[in-house]
């Protein structure tokens, strides 16, 4: 115990830590920093492990390696907002340790995170999803919702464009006034202006 006397039992009404770091502002306690002074090209490692047992005991494929949680206080207990966990990804072996990144957070009205990203570990991307589809030599995005998914394109505040599904419906979506460009080695070869009309070849239409 560090800046206390008290040890906690109640972290997310689930864990008793070990090793505890607490108090004010002033006590400089709600920092933590770890700094490299070295001329080179390293920063800081912090490592997380995982062994099935003493010694060289090997993991199996789930396993979770190691978390990072956010934790509040609700007024009677802390509970979490946000979790990032390290999973084994994969049948593990001699120097071959395949590994996936889970990030996850609380919705309003819940008490625990719900995933909402991974990095598997092949490097497919998932966003509301935990099974990005793998294709040979590829790498995947994969958005998904019940509702459908959407991908916005900003300039500032200002909403551009937009790709999504909706029901049925697979949209290309160029927002207020702009038109919806497509071009080749550089070049623009084709738009749609804003008011509907398909132009190739030219970037204004004749009245």
């Amino acid at each position: 115990l560090v800046g206390t006397s008290t040890a906690r039992s109640n972290i997310f009404n689930v864990f008793s830590p070990h090793f505890q770091i607490e108090g004010g502002a002033v006590a400089g306690s709600d920092f933590m920093t770890v700094t490299r002074n070295q001329n080179d090209i390293y920063g800081p490692h912090m490592i997380l492990a995982k062994s099935r047992g003493t010694g060289n005991t090997i993991v199996s494929s789930g396993d979770l390696v190691g978390t990072y949680s956010w934790v509040a206080n609700d007024g009677s207990h802390f509970i979490q907002c946000a979790r990032m966990e390290a999973f084994i990804d994969g049948t593990p072996g001699t120097d071959d340790m395949p590994g996936r990144l889970v990030f996850s957070t609380s919705a309003s009205g819940s008490s625990s995170p719900t995933e909402r990203l991974r990095i598997d570990s092949l490097g497919n991307v998932g966003i509301g999803t935990t099974s990005p589809i793998n294709y040979t030599n590829y790498v995947t995005l994969a958005l998904s919702d019940s509702s459908g998914s959407v991908i916005d394109w900003m300039k500032g505040s200002t909403l551009q464009g937009s790709i999504y599904n909706a029901g049925d419906n697979f949209y290309f979506e160029a927002k207020s006034s702009v038109p919806m460009l497509f071009a080749t080695n550089g070049a623009e070869r084709m738009r749609i202006d804003s008011s509907g009309r398909l132009l190739v070849g030219t970037t204004s239409a004749r009245n």
